[in-house]
């Protein structure tokens, strides 16, 4: 199990493309979420709870960190990758060398 999970997050890209997904979807659902009850606030005056407001403020920071970190990552990935000094092809034969 060790070796199929470091075989999963050290030869793809797809562990950080989905925490940049998750992340922007964590923001981008608190932030409609804000702004409903903020419009329905301004709208109809019904009163916005405390505790949902805290919530979904939580929501939306935690989401901001989780996509800046998963950006980091991200640039992390493009350095580790540049680092290796893998040819940019593969040949699979030489002729008068």
């Amino acid at each position: 199990m060790n070796y199929a999970m470091r075989s999963f997050i050290g030869f793809s890209f797809l562990p950080l493309t989905i925490t940049i997904y998750l992340g922007l979807f964590l923001v981008m659902a608190s932030f409609i979420f804000i702004l409903y009850n903020v419009m329905k606030f301004v709208l109809f005056g019904a009163s916005i709870s405390d505790s949902v407001t805290a919530v979904f403020l939580i929501t939306f920071f935690g989401g901001l960190q989780f996509l800046a970190i998963s950006v980091i990552g991200k640039y992390i990935q493009v350095i580790v990758e540049e680092t290796k000094n893998r040819p940019m092809y593969i040949t699979e034969s030489t002729v008068n060398r």
